[in-house]
């Protein structure tokens, strides 16, 4: 088990992989030495990946993983490996940026952020317009 610190660059949205697995993967920008900074790919995979809901771009956090590796055989009989950041644990350190909703919260139409308020609009014209009333 690992522990880094950094700044969150990107989260994603969950991705439906199967039935029975979903990630929600996020980009962290670790300093490596007092020039450069890494930016990693972690994801948080089925039940974990709520721990995102209340994280935003731009805050600094810890994040606790697991390496995980495997080999892959393609046709040709060649082999492959592939590594995974797989967190576990997200917490929120020091000051933070003004918390907003994110885009990846379902909006109660069934649709997310823009197209979620585009649908609530267009459906409060279409009932503004419509002329049907029975006096």
């Amino acid at each position: 088990m690992f522990k880094v610190s950094g700044t969150v660059k990107r989260i994603s949205v969950e991705q439906i992989v199967s039935e029975k697995f979903r990630k929600r993967e996020f980009v962290l920008t670790i300093p490596d030495g007092e020039k450069w900074v890494q930016d990693v790919q972690f994801e948080f995979v089925q039940n974990c990946c709520s721990f995102l809901d209340n994280i935003v771009e731009g805050m600094k956090v810890e994040v606790y993983f697991s390496l995980k590796g495997r080999e892959w055989i393609s046709p040709q009989n060649e082999k492959r490996y592939f590594n995974t950041l797989q967190a576990y644990a997200i917490k929120e350190q020091g000051d933070q940026p003004v918390r907003t909703t994110p885009n990846t919260q379902a909006h109660w139409s069934g649709l997310r952020g823009e197209m979620a308020q585009d649908h609530v609009d267009q459906g409060l014209n279409n009932m503004l317009e419509d002329d049907d009333l029975p006096f």
